[in-house]
């Protein structure tokens, strides 16, 4: 509807333009710029005859009120077609970052395994901003197109000739300016491709600052930013230089025309001085709008790469979307144990660099299974399967006698806790990092049940603002031994079936283990444990190990 509703402004605006220049010619005889003596002309005697019509005098305080009403309403249709024209800018950008974020989260957790992040946020950021930037543009480009027909349907009524003329010369200047605007697209596809480069070194930058900072790499991260800069504003620049080429022409051929066109108007067509006058005003305004309208394409130009990036993204992350039910299947409690038959899994297409290769293993309800083995067994792949995020390339998940298809990995996922050794705290405060875990916040008597049980009540009731503390940026003003408790205390609010520990202990002082390993051991019979470990004093705790080796069950 605002698509419809900003048409209609253009039209109103458009033809209340046009009409306002049709009255110059009654205002400049009623001022005394033509003569009495002069022929009348049809468009001064339409105006007498609309006046007597409206029982008015035809004089020049009436047409001048006239006047003023007639752009008094077009400012007014003006103001409100910029603003309709802007909201529906604003509305579709947002639509496409909200696509583009759908789409990045329903993807599946292998594709963004071979995806770098930075790219995703380039997406969301400055390629859709070009979009939105560019589709501005192509709303231009619709209001000049309509200013530039009322004008020329103005000057039909001056001189046909000379509006074929204006149309002609009018296609002249655009065929000129085509090989600029080729460049223009060429450059545009450039920029896209270093603003990319851009956000992933800084990207990278963030990511290893306090690694880059402990080896004095950090001007290493410097120059490759500033290479990345100067590569972009190398194509930025050169965009530049041929945008303004085209303008430059434009200006200069339209000095040229405008001065052909008097002269072929006194000297070839003898037109009076009103229509002379009102004519030199159409065509100014008329190159105007080419000119202006040479600018949008050149900003549509530049756009179409960043939204052939964008659908070409958009695409890959929905061929990749997880499968999700859409009937009323649920997975149920676990009851009697997890099971796979003849799993595997590959990340690449080399079947010899397979992850896991016919994994058969039964882990029991309510009791600790530890998951062994040397760095690149399969053990991390594992946990991602059984939590749900991976789905197997061949063999069977089961949850007691349930498959889990691909379509009900989603539902299990409601059923399992993951605390990674990484582990990842939101900037904000303790509590609602605790309530991320859950669709709803949960009461505080519940929260501080799961920090005790996960050995983190005591350290954080020390603190000044006790739950309503401010961990930092990724957690970093606790300690790692602190981040990894509050990790698990948010596992434990979820109330799982399955807690799954990725090497959660691997890192930390024998002190931050034991601390761990005893709220562990609170939890044991409650829930089924899952452990990825190598240490010892971690595989002691488990009721049974399975340990991998090159993607195999070595022993179970």
């Amino acid at each position: 509807m605002r698509a419809v509703g900003a048409a209609g402004l253009l039209l109103a605006a458009g033809l209340l333009q046009g009409i306002g220049l049709l009255m110059l010619i009654p205002l400049l005889g009623l001022t005394g710029f033509i003569g009495s003596d002069a022929a009348p002309d049809t468009i001064v005697v339409t105006v007498q005859n609309f006046f007597n019509s409206l029982g008015l005098d035809y004089s020049l305080t009436t047409v001048l009120f006239f006047f003023f009403l007639i752009l008094a309403s077009e400012a007014l249709f003006t103001r409100y077609r910029a603003i309709v024209l802007n909201t529906l800018q604003l509305e579709f950008v947002d639509h496409l970052r909200i696509r583009l974020y759908r789409a990045i989260g329903h993807a599946s957790w292998q594709f963004h395994s071979h995806h770098h992040s930075a790219d995703s946020v380039h997406l969301l950021d400055e390629v859709v901003d070009d979009i939105g930037q560019g589709t501005y543009s192509a709303l231009q480009l619709f209001v000049i197109i309509t200013q530039a027909i009322v004008y020329l349907l103005v000057s039909v009524k001056i001189s046909v000739t000379m509006t074929v003329l204006m149309i002609i010369t009018g296609l002249l200047l655009y065929g000129m300016v085509i090989p600029i605007n080729r460049r223009v697209f060429r450059h545009g596809q450039r920029s896209v491709e270093a603003s990319k480069t851009l956000y992933r070194t800084m990207a990278e930058f963030f990511a290893g600052l306090k690694l880059a900072k402990s080896y004095n790499r950090t001007d290493n991260h410097i120059d490759e930013f500033d290479k990345a800069t100067r590569s972009l504003r190398t194509e930025q620049k050169a965009l530049v230089g041929s945008t303004t080429s085209a303008q430059m022409w434009l200006r200069i051929f339209t000095v040229a025309l405008l001065s052909l066109f008097v002269y072929l108007a006194l000297e070839v067509y003898s037109m009076g001085a009103d229509h002379l006058i009102l004519l030199i005003i159409l065509a100014n305004r008329l190159y105007q709008a080419m000119s202006s309208g040479q600018n949008n394409w050149q900003y549509i130009l530049q756009m179409l790469p960043s939204y052939e990036t964008y659908n070409r993204a958009v695409d890959d992350f929905d061929k990749h979307a997880e499968t999700v039910s859409n009937s009323d299947e649920h997975v149920p409690t676990l009851q009697e144990n997890i099971t796979l038959k003849s799993v595997c899994f590959n990340y690449t297409d080399e079947p010899q660099q397979a992850a896991l290769t016919n994994i058969n293993i039964s882990i029991p309800a309510r009791q600790t299974t530890a998951i062994s083995g040397p760095s690149g067994a399969g053990k991390s792949t594992l946990a991602d399967i059984l939590m749900g995020i991976l789905s197997p390339d061949a063999g069977k998940l089961l949850v007691d006698e349930m498959e889990l298809t691909p379509e009900l990995l989603s539902a299990w996922r409601e059923h399992v806790a993951y605390v990674p050794q990484d582990v990842y705290l939101f900037h904000g405060s303790i509590r609602s990092n605790l309530n991320w875990a859950c669709k709803l916040d949960q009461a505080e008597e519940d929260l501080w049940a799961a920090l005790d049980a996960a050995a983190a009540g005591e350290f954080v009731r020390q603190l000044s603002n006790g739950l309503d503390s401010t961990v930092g940026e990724r957690g970093q003003r606790l300690s790692g031994g602190e981040r990894q408790r509050i990790a698990l205390a948010r596992a434990i609010l979820k109330k799982p079936d399955v807690l799954i520990l990725d090497e959660a202990t691997s890192a930390l002082d024998m002190e931050n283990e034991r601390k761990i390993q005893e709220a562990l051991n609170s939890l044991h019979g409650n829930m089924t444990i899952i452990l990825i470990a190598h240490r010892e004093s971690t595989l002691k705790q488990a009721d049974q190990v399975i340990e991998l080796d090159k993607g195999r069950v070595k022993k179970a």
